[in-house]
C-alpha cells in the first residue's frame, strides 16, 4: 500500500489510519521506548488504510532519553523542539512529530520550513505554526486543535500520553462520523 508520504487521505481517512500510529506510540511509550522518528515516510498503509509504524533505527530504550549531551538525531522537519536542542526526550517528543507529521499531510506543507536544516530549526525553536485551516480550509477546527497541541512547543502543553491523544481522536471521529450520518439522513429525507 505505500506509505503515508505517497497517501491523499482526505482528514477524516488520516486520522482514521493514524488512530492504530497512537497506539503504536502508546505500546512502545508504556515500554520506556522513544521513536524520535515519526514521520510520514515511516508510516506504512496497507491496502486496506492500516497503518503501522517503522523504522526505530533512531528510538531510545528505557532510560537512555535521559542520557546528556545527546547529538542531534531525527528529521528536521518533524522533530520536536526539545530533540532539536539535544535535551532530554521522551513520549511527548514523538507526539510532537506525529502532530508534524498530520500537519503535513493535512496541508501539504510543515509545520516549520526554511530553505536550509539551521532555518527549519530557527523556525521549529522561535516561530508558531501557520494554523492549518489558513492553509486548507477543509482541515475541521475540532481535527487542526489536536493538531495544534500536538505542535505546542512545551511538552507539557502537549498531550500528556499517546492514549490521551487517542482519546481526543476518538471523540473527534465519533463526532464527524455522526455528522456525516446525520447530513446522509437529512438528504435522504429531503
Amino acid at each position: 500500500g505505500g506509505n503515508l508520504a505517497q497517501a491523499r487521505l482526505a482528514p477524516r481517512e488520516l486520522a482514521l489510519a493514524l488512530r492504530g500510529i497512537v497506539d503504536a506510540l502508546a505500546f512502545t511509550h508504556e515500554r520506556g521506548v522513544v521513536h524520535r522518528d515519526v514521520k510520514p515516510e515511516n508510516v506504512l498503509l496497507d491496502r486496506g488504510g492500516r497503518a503501522f509504524l517503522t523504522d526505530f533505527g533512531l528510538a531510545l530504550g528505557p532510560g537512555e532519553g535521559a542520557a546528556r549531551p545527546r547529538a542531534v538525531a531525527g528529521t528536521p522537519l518533524a522533530m520536536s523542539p526539545e530533540q532539536a536542542r539535544g535535551e532530554r526526550v521522551g513520549p511527548a517528543s514523538d507526539l510532537f512529530s506525529l502532530g508534524a507529521t498530520m500537519y503535513q499531510r493535512l496541508t501539504g506543507r510543515w509545520p516549520f520550513r526554511g530553505r536550509s536544516v539551521t532555518d527549519v530549526l530557527h523556525a521549529l525553536l522561535e516561530e508558531e505554526p501557520v494554523p492549518p485551516r489558513d492553509l486548507a480550509p477543509e482541515v475541521p477546527r475540532a481535527l487542526q486543535a489536536i493538531v495544534l497541541r500536538c505542535l505546542e512547543k512545551d511538552p507539557g502543553r502537549r498531550f500528556g500520553s499517546a492514549a490521551e491523544l487517542g482519546r481526543a481522536l476518538d471523540r473527534w471521529l465519533q463526532r464527524s462520523e455522526e455528522r456525516r450520518v446525520g447530513k446522509e439522513c437529512r438528504s435522504r429525507w429531503s
